[in-house]
């Protein structure tokens, strides 16, 4: 749930089920709670591509760096058993 009440992820107004609460973090401090509630957003944010068949499974990885930055490795694996690998990096505060 948003912290207004709403449940608005800040998607695409076309397709109001895609979009991610990880904005929510902005602010966080990096602490391994915050770690791992970025990995729960974004594991929420994906979920409509295995409902809708697009992929069968999703592996998230995330971590700190040594400066401090939210890294996350996410691995979709197809429904044909191929997969497709993405980096992602955030300044996050300390």
């Amino acid at each position: 749930m948003i912290p207004d009440g709403s449940t608005d992820a800040r998607g695409w107004w076309g397709k109001p089920n895609i979009g991610s609460r990880l904005w929510l973090l902005e602010r966080a401090k990096a602490t391994e709670a915050t770690r791992q509630q970025a990995r729960d957003y974004m594991t929420e944010a994906l979920q409509w591509l295995i409902d809708d068949g697009a992929v069968a499974r999703f592996e998230i990885d995330t971590g700190y760096s040594r400066s401090g930055r939210l890294d996350a490795q996410i691995i979709a694996y197809r429904q044909d058993g191929t997969t497709h690998a993405m980096r992602f990096e955030w300044a996050w505060p300390k």
